[in-house]
């Protein structure tokens, strides 16, 4: 947890760097990087945080009726049935190496596939010496309980008292982002438009910026008069504003829009980047107009 919030507040801090230097700096090729630097780091900070919030809300648990993970937003229930065998990967002789996302040291999420075994779905916060394998009649899962050799015992002892219920099998993974933009039309014409908006300022910008004086009108009084000026390159934070604001939203939607109750604040949270970028249009516009 301490190496991904080092990451995470590096990440944040690239990207706040990269708002300063973009409202400061005279218009150099460095603009660029100014530029991509919040774009980059914003997102990859959210997925950043998301491992971090998967790790710090795993669960394992065990009972007599069968096994239960979760994982962030994966959730996992397993009959004790359906479990053919739990036992260490020295023990059944195996090499696992996840193949994942973003992992780093403490955090081993992914999957593999493994002649012995077959395909191997991590959810483990330990090196590969110190992984339970759980076999089931789908897939393995490799995990690290805390207390490896409790675990195994208190596993075996299920294993022959039997089941008292019968529960039935569960498995979720976060598919959100997938079941948007291929079933809801609304919802993916609301995010595309709401994306295009900052993108073609950029552009639009990005064209007009070379040929615009030292300093350009950035600010009105209550009476309509420009009172700030600023380098031209700091009317680029006008998109940037916008792309910031589509990503939150994007993402706060996504989440809102895995329960069908809250759909209605999410196509509300994805309309809201769209009013945004139309009044920083018209703030750029209107800026322009008066050079």
């Amino acid at each position: 947890m301490i190496f991904g919030f080092v990451v995470l507040l590096l990440l944040l801090g690239a990207g706040v760097f990269g708002l300063i230097m973009l409202a400061t700096d005279s218009i150099s090729v460095w603009m660029v990087l100014w530029v991509l630097l919040p774009l980059l780091s914003l997102p990859l900070s959210m997925i950043v945080g998301y491992r971090l919030y998967g790790l710090i809300a795993a669960r394992y648990y065990l009972d007599r009726d069968g096994f239960f993970l979760k994982w962030g937003s994966a959730i996992e229930q397993i009959p004790i049935t359906a479990i053919k065998g739990v036992d260490t990967a020295e023990a059944l002789s195996v090499e696992l190496k996840a193949r994942g996302v973003l992992t780093w040291p403490g955090l081993v999420l992914g999957e593999c596939e493994d002649e012995t075994v077959g395909r191997v779905e991590f959810f483990a916060s330990t090196s590969a010496d110190r992984l339970v394998v759980i076999q089931t009649t789908a897939h393995s899962f490799a995990i690290s309980p805390q207390d490896r050799e409790g675990f195994l015992s208190a596993f075996n002892s299920a294993l022959r008292m039997g089941p008292l219920e019968t529960i039935p099998a569960i498995s979720e993974r976060p598919q959100f982002v997938q079941m948007v933009f291929d079933v809801d039309r609304v919802a993916r014409l609301l995010i595309v438009v709401g994306v295009l908006l900052p993108l073609l300022l950029l552009g639009y910008l990005g064209l007009r910026v070379a040929g615009l004086p030292p300093e350009v009108p950035f600010g009105f009084d209550p009476e309509g008069f420009i009172d700030t000026f600023a380098s031209p390159g700091r009317l680029l934070l006008l998109p940037m504003i916008g792309g910031l604001c589509w990503l939150i939203d994007l993402v706060a939607g996504f989440w809102l829009y895995i329960y069908k109750k809250n759909r209605p604040l999410a196509y509300i949270l994805w309309v809201t980047p769209i009013l945004v970028g139309g009044l920083l249009w018209g703030a750029a516009l209107q800026l322009l107009s008066v050079i």
